[in-house]
């Protein structure tokens, strides 16, 4: 757009947007003339545009016109997290409840079962299980003495014989150093029952840091 100076008719070229809305007060650089200049007639006038609709807009009565879809909402971003979510839950519960096959497939799994306060001893051959065993040591009569407890559970869908147990002591480096061996007053477990038990061991050695419970196959059998 040029300007034309009413003095003395210099002419500038400007930007005509420079003038909306409703035009500006101008001043010559040369004689310092000013004056009202007012955006040409012609100059395309700004609107606001409406959003799309969101939602399906009732059509008249009669009207063969197609209706306005509602837009689609992003939902696979929230479903890939609920299966991510489902995935991870199932692994976890799998290595909670089946822990001692784990274990058994892979005995190093056992350290990271017990450094997490879990007992996980394996799946034995007998249909039987080790859970819940615990150690503590108290004073007797100025004597030390190691107590182990815990239950053996029936895991088959049979009367099992109970076998005799054996426990062993390890040192800081998971070495066996000491062991014995026991058999309880039940000879045999229902099925899906359980039996706890308990042996002492007076003045175990000092540098026992854990221990195993497993069970001893009779003579015939392979351990």
């Amino acid at each position: 757009m040029i300007l034309t100076c009413p003095d003395c008719a210099t002419r500038y070229l400007i930007d005509p947007a420079a003038l909306l809305p409703d035009g500006r007060r101008v001043r010559c650089a040369k004689c310092n003339a000013t004056w009202r200049e007012e955006p040409p007639a012609d100059m395309p006038k700004l609107i606001e545009v409406e959003p799309p609709p969101q939602r399906v807009r009732p059509l008249p009565a009669g009207s063969n016109l197609p209706a306005l879809a509602e837009p689609q909402r992003a939902r696979s971003g929230a479903l890939g997290w609920i299966a991510l979510l489902v995935i991870i839950g199932g692994i976890l519960a799998g290595g909670w409840y089946g822990r001692e096959r784990i274990v058994a497939a892979w005995p190093p799994a056992g350290q990271l079962y017990a450094i997490l306060g879990l007992n996980a001893q394996p799946v034995e051959k007998f249909g039987l299980v080790f859970r819940n065993i615990h150690s503590t040591t108290a004073v007797e009569a100025g004597v030390t003495v190691l107590v182990v407890s815990g239950d053996i559970v029936n895991t088959s869908g049979e009367v099992k014989p109970v076998p005799r147990l054996r426990v062993g002591l390890r040192n800081a480096d998971r070495q066996e150093i000491y062991h014995w061996v026991f058999a309880l007053d039940d000879s045999q477990i229902a099925p899906s029952g359980t039996l706890s038990f308990s042996t002492r061991l007076s003045s175990p050695p000092a540098e026992a840091r854990d221990l195993q419970v497993t069970f001893v196959a009779a003579e015939g059998e392979k351990s």
